[in-house]
């Protein structure tokens, strides 16, 4: 009998503030700490530690059964800050094997255009990030394939209450084979459903896009976190967003751009100036 994997998506983003328009040029924080803070340890408590529990029952009793977690690097330095007990736990699942990390989900900005090589400067980072906390070995390098086994893929956002994820809890153990009876009408909620691309999003991962090169110009590192912060929920949470927070990230979004192009005309008219002054010197 082959190994059966579980492919787990585990994601957080930062909380956005309440922008709207008219804090557009006035204010530039674009998030929310202490509301962050509350949402990661309630999601902490109530679906990721219960799920490294799970994990770590079924690989003690199921040999044939093995866990990949493809964690976003947001979301690991957010349990770094407010919620350690689920890196500790990690850490111990990676100790005795139960677990590895993947980085596959940074391949689905490919299908949005972005470039190869930017994709591969954002697995390098995950993977330094991952070296750092769990060791190097505690992840799937991104030059290997997942385990050609069967592959169960489970998006854990949806489940942030415990009633839904009791009924996680429930089709795990049953698929990892420590339970026999299931409810079938759950199957098609607890399975992920890939949602349309809205048009909104589509304009702002392009928006997000024509930004990039004066955020590398910027060589600015609040601008560039807040726009990699940015991208984690453009890529990971947008489909959970209320129709406020969608306002607040396009004008999040229009704020930055103002700056950014700011900037960079102050950085060409400063090295026209130079040339200027040189020349007449010389």
């Amino acid at each position: 009998m082959g190994v059966k994997t579980f492919y787990f998506q585990i994601h957080h983003s930062y909380t956005l503030r309440n922008y709207s328009i008219s804090d557009i040029e006035v204010r530039h924080q674009y998030f929310d700490e202490e509301a962050t803070g509350k949402r990661v340890k309630a999601f902490s408590q109530q679906s990721v530690l219960p799920l490294l529990t799970l994990i770590r029952e079924i690989a003690s009793w199921k040999q044939q059964v093995r866990f990949v977690i493809d964690l976003s690097g947001s979301c690991l330095e957010l349990f770094e800050k407010y919620s350690l007990e689920v890196i500790n736990e990690m850490k111990s699942l990676v100790a005795d094997g139960a677990i590895r990390f993947s980085c596959n989900s940074i391949s689905q900005m490919e299908k949005y255009g972005y470039p190869a090589k930017d994709l591969e400067w954002l697995r390098y980072e995950h993977e330094a990030q991952l070296t750092r906390i769990f060791g190097r070995e505690s992840f799937i390098p991104h030059a290997h394939s997942l385990p050609k086994y069967f592959v169960t893929f489970i998006d854990i956002r949806p489940f942030r209450k415990p009633a839904q994820f009791e009924s996680l809890n429930k089709y795990i153990r049953v698929l990892a084979g420590l339970e026999m009876t299931f409810a079938p009408e759950l199957v098609d909620d607890l399975q992920r459903k890939d949602a349309q691309v809205s048009l909104v999003k589509l304009r702002l991962i392009r928006k997000s896009k024509s930004l990039e090169p004066f955020i590398r110009m910027s060589e600015n590192r609040e601008y560039i976190r807040d726009w990699q912060k940015l991208q984690d929920i453009l890529f990971n949470e947008f489909e959970q967003l209320s129709a406020a927070e969608e306002q607040s990230i396009i004008n999040i979004m229009a704020d930055l751009e103002i700056l950014l192009i700011r900037k960079h005309l102050d950085k060409r008219f400063h090295y026209k100036l130079t040339q200027k002054h040189l020349s007449i010197l010389l």
